[in-house]
């Protein structure tokens, strides 16, 4: 059986198909009905990675076989983390805290930003964000009134 494809939509190679023969109807000797159609229904867990490729077994087990705990209610313990958007939908696996957590994204602020040419920081550089562009972000055009003259 290992070497058939199966059909079925949400169908998966049996766990013994390296030692079991096609026979006259393979997909029926070979296939089984996978984790990747079963819907979780335990609080807060979602199917496993390899979903697709484990077979669901009976109705008895299939919640073990197929689900395990999602990142939902996980706390990142890294600093400047926090848990991904899709983090219902995760599994959180061996290593939660990679599963789970990604670093936050907080833009800088326009503050420290150093403008050039006749430009200065804008009167709100500590809640701007700095953006690609810092120069048209911070920066403001100086006033002539902030102008030494140099000219004799």
């Amino acid at each position: 059986c290992d070497e058939h494809t199966c059909a079925t939509a949400d169908h998966t190679l049996i766990a013994a198909a390296a030692t079991t023969d096609q026979g006259a109807d393979a997909e029926t000797a070979c296939c089984t009905a996978s984790c990747s159609g079963y819907s979780c229904t335990t609080a807060d867990h979602t199917l496993k990675a390899d979903a697709a490729s484990t077979p669901k077994g009976d109705d008895a087990t299939a919640e073990a076989t197929c689900c395990e705990q999602s990142c939902t209610g996980y706390s990142c313990t890294t600093a400047d983390h926090s848990l991904k958007t899709d983090a219902a939908t995760t599994p959180r696996g061996a290593d939660a805290e990679a599963a789970c957590c990604a670093a936050t994204t907080t833009p800088q602020k326009c503050t420290g930003y150093e403008c050039t040419g006749n430009t200065k920081l804008g009167e709100n550089a500590d809640t701007t964000d700095r953006t690609d562009n810092p120069q048209t972000a911070c920066c403001v055009a100086k006033k002539c009134d902030e102008h030494t003259c140099a000219t004799a």
